[in-house]
C-alpha cells in the first residue's frame, strides 16, 4: 500500500517553482532517501507533504489524505511526523520533558513508559535524562529529537537533513537511531545531500535536479549516478 503518493507535482514559493512535474510513491514500511544539491527541491518535498508549502498543480497524498485540502494538524493526527532541518527541541526543557511533550496526548503513565523506551534507543544519554537540551551537543540534541519521534509511533517520519553539520561519529549515532525507526515499522523519508550516506539505511534513493526527478532506484546505484551526472553537469547552489 502506498502511504505517500506524488503525481505531476508543481510547487514553490510565490512565482518561484521549486518542484516541477514530480511523481513518485512510497510503500508502507519503505525507507527512501531524497538526495540532491542545494536548491534541488529536497526540503520542499518534505514541506509539501506536511502541508507547509502549497501545491501549484498536480497532487500529493499522505496516509490517504490529499495534502491540498488536509490541515497539517490532521496529517499529524493521522501519523505524520516531520523533523525539519535543525534540532526541533525546546532548549529550556530536559531530555525527558522533550520526549514527554512529543507524547503529550497519552496518559501520564504511558508517557513515562515512552520516555524509558526512548532512553533505551539512545542508551548513551540514559543517565542524563534531566539534562537541559541546551546543554547537549548538536548531535545529542538530534538523537533526542529522533528518538522522541520514534516513540510517538509515527506512520511516516520525514527527516530533513538530520546530520547536517555533525561529525562522522555523531552522524553514525544519528543513523543508528534512524535504524531503530525501521525496526518499529516506520515508513521513513530521509532528505540528504549526499547519496553515499544513505546506502546502509535506505534501500531506495530519489535524486532531484533543479526540482525535477533525475533518478529513482536502488541506493547502491544512486551514488554512481550522482557522481557521473554531476561530473558532466555540476550542480548549482541557490
Amino acid at each position: 500500500m502506498n502511504v505517500v503518493s506524488v503525481v505531476n507535482l508543481f510547487a514553490g514559493y510565490g512565482p518561484y517553482q521549486a518542484l516541477m512535474d514530480l511523481s513518485f510513491s512510497i510503500e508502507e514500511g519503505e525507507s527512501v532517501a531524497i538526495v540532491g544539491s542545494n536548491g534541488a527541491g529536497k526540503s520542499t518535498v518534505a514541506r509539501v507533504l506536511s502541508g507547509l508549502v502549497p501545491i501549484s498543480s498536480g497532487m500529493a497524498t499522505v496516509l490517504g489524505c490529499d495534502v491540498r485540502v488536509t490541515p497539517t494538524h490532521e496529517l499529524v493526527r493521522k501519523g505524520l511526523i516531520h523533523l525539519p532541518e535543525g534540532v526541533g527541541l525546546f532548549t529550556n526543557l530536559s531530555i525527558s520533558e522533550n520526549i514527554e511533550l512529543r507524547c503529550r496526548n497519552l496518559p501520564r503513565i504511558e508517557r513515562r513508559q515512552r520516555v524509558e523506551e526512548a532512553m533505551e534507543i539512545i542508551g548513551s544519554l540514559s543517565h542524563r535524562r534531566t539534562t537541559l537540551a541546551r546543554d547537549l551537543s548538536g548531535g545529542q540534541q538530534r538523537l533526542v529529537a529522533i528518538s522522541s519521534a520514534i516513540v510517538a509511533r509515527p506512520a511516516v517520519l520525514l527527516c530533513d537533513e538530520p546530520v547536517i553539520g555533525l561529525s562522522p561519529v555523531a552522524i553514525e549515532g544519528v543513523y543508528e537511531v534512524l535504524r531503530q525507526a525501521q525496526s518499529h515499522g516506520v515508513t521513513l523519508l530521509l532528505v540528504e545531500s549526499r547519496a553515499d550516506r544513505v546506502q546502509g539505511l535506505c534501500s531506495r534513493t530519489i535524486v532531484l535536479e533543479r526540482g525535477q526527478l533525475a533518478f529513482d532506484g536502488p541506493s547502491n546505484t544512486a551514488q554512481g549516478f550522482v557522481a557521473n551526472r554531476w561530473l558532466k553537469d555540476p550542480p548549482r547552489s541557490n
